[in-house]
């Protein structure tokens, strides 16, 4: 062991759909010790499959271990691999629609795909509680407001992700689901004691542990319960070592969140976050877009191993740590090739747990939608590399599968202003988008249902929006923004579809429990 080897406590990303000859030599030279890919790197299967022999080939010119291939296939809106590959609902629609076996079988298919195209570890699932508010995190990410249950999906998904050849990641330790604010932009605090923690956000990463999920990955949010002080859990001894390494006794990698969101930026900084996280406890930083940053962060990690003030100890314990899970992928099993067969099997169980997964709440009596009906669309713009807005894409799908019955769609912004209204009172499919923050949306329902228009709500990224409901409205949701949710819901608009969907979070004013 030598100062050198930090590299491979480094996880880096890149832009482009090849890698880029620094990023190469970084592989080859022992700087990196894997690579995290986003949708700005994947074309098709055939590219994908191209880059990540490439990345493997660079490591092994070197010598070095066969690096980490990484990326954040959730499903729903992160889908990193997304047209041509194996479809994922989001988390909370495999939840509200029930059908575990279904939900299994499609996470294995889609995880035999990630492996037979190079890609070892799927940085999934997301184990924070949702709060069943607005809060921003986790949303549709996440499996809902029921610890033992948001337990038992994810550890469904890891049992899949497994037997599909690949290691699965449990996000955002110790939970984000009572974060104010999303990590991607500052730095939140969650308020709440040790007990609470205990009794909620915890319980899903326990079982995880329990389950034998290969990584950690901390969040950015500072918990005083805790015990962390002002430190982010990413960075934090009281997180990392005590909770994590000795109370849970987890054994396999820990890593941090990314290291360039708005969380670290605002507080330590991305690249004095690198030193401080591995210190505390973390095996595993991630860097997921910036070159500088990541070429910074191995140069300080590399000195503070010299000078000493990156005890040897701690910098061979994590070097053991990434070694055990790069060998752990290798023993993963590898299924025969992937199929035509099992791609359409896979597109049917997707398509099955879109439809299973919508539900309605409110005056059901208005279903089916009568024509000729308006589509109304409030679009929030997408901000960050989630994609999560429900953007043009659900919409456009929403008004194709409802193209026999409206008589025009209008675009408008997250906060409209009250359009002129058509007269006579036809119906209206009013889609909404953070409407709990956006009060215009909220005033366009009020005037469509004074002005005596049967209204047809549609929450397609934030299912609690139709907490506030009006009176007389009928409120329906996929709990998932992608354009096949989309589809789904306008068969049920339609009459084409029942919708059976069940609530995995409560809505405190829902008229149809």
């Amino acid at each position: 062991m030598t100062p050198a080897d930090v590299g491979q406590l480094l996880l880096i990303g890149f832009t482009g759909t090849e890698a880029p000859p620094a990023l190469l030599q970084a592989l080859q030279q022992g700087r990196a010790g894997g690579v995290v890919l986003f949708g700005r790197n994947i074309r098709s299967p055939a590219q994908l499959r191209s880059l990540t022999l490439s990345l493997e080939q660079a490591a092994r010119a070197g010598g070095q271990p066969a690096p980490l291939i990484a990326v954040d296939q959730e499903g729903g809106p992160v889908r990193r691999l997304r047209n041509g590959f194996v479809p994922l609902p989001s988390p909370l629609a495999m939840a509200a629609a029930g059908l575990a076996a279904e939900a299994s079988e499609l996470w294995e298919l889609a995880a035999r795909e990630m492996r037979q195209l190079g890609i070892t570890l799927d940085l999934a699932p997301v184990l924070d509680v949702c709060s069943g508010d607005d809060r921003p995190h986790p949303g549709v990410r996440g499996f809902g407001h029921d610890p033992e249950g948001v337990g038992r999906w994810g550890q469904r998904m890891i049992d899949a992700l497994h037997r599909g050849g690949v290691a699965a990641t449990a996000k955002h330790f110790p939970g984000l689901g009572q974060a104010g604010i999303d990590t991607h932009l500052g730095l939140p605090w969650v308020h709440a004691s040790r007990s609470e923690l205990e009794h909620r956000d915890l319980i899903p990463f326990r079982a995880a542990v329990a389950g034998g999920v290969d990584v950690l990955l901390a969040g950015h949010a500072v918990y005083p319960g805790l015990g962390a002080g002002r430190w982010p859990a990413s960075l934090a001894p009281a997180v990392l070592g005590d909770l994590a390494r000795r109370e849970l006794a987890f054994p396999g990698v820990l890593m941090t969140d990314c290291l360039e969101m708005g969380a670290i930026r605002a507080s330590v900084g991305p690249v004095a976050a690198a030193e401080q996280a591995v210190l505390a406890g973390a095996d595993l930083v991630l860097f997921s877009h910036t070159p500088a940053w990541q070429e910074a962060a191995y140069t300080t990690l590399q000195r503070a191993a010299a000078r000493g003030d990156l005890p040897r100890r701690r910098l061979a314990s994590a070097l053991a740590h990434v070694a055990t899970l790069k060998e752990a992928v290798r023993n993963l099993p590898v299924r025969p090739a992937f199929s035509a067969r099992e791609a359409t099997r896979a597109r049917l169980l997707a398509r099955r747990i879109w439809e299973a997964a919508v539900a309605v709440t409110g005056d059901t009596s208005l279903l089916p939608l009568p024509r000729p009906a308006r589509l109304i669309a409030c679009v929030e713009p997408v901000s960050g590399p989630l994609e999560e807005g429900p953007g043009l894409l659900a919409v456009e799908a929403l008004a194709r599968e409802l193209k026999g019955r409206l008589e025009g769609l209008t675009l408008l912004p997250a906060d409209p202003p009250v359009p002129a209204w058509p007269a006579p009172a036809v119906p209206v499919v009013l889609v909404v988008d953070s409407a709990r923050r956006h009060p215009g949306q909220r005033a366009l329902a009020g005037r469509a249902l004074d002005r005596g228009h049967p209204l047809y709500v549609i929450a397609l990224s934030r299912p609690a929006d139709l907490e506030d409901l009006p009176a007389g409205a009928v409120g329906l949701t996929a709990f998932d923004p992608s354009p096949e949710a989309a589809a789904a819901l306008a068969r049920v608009l339609t009459g084409s579809l029942t919708p059976l969907g069940h609530w995995p979070f409560p809505l405190a004013h829902r008229r149809n429990p």
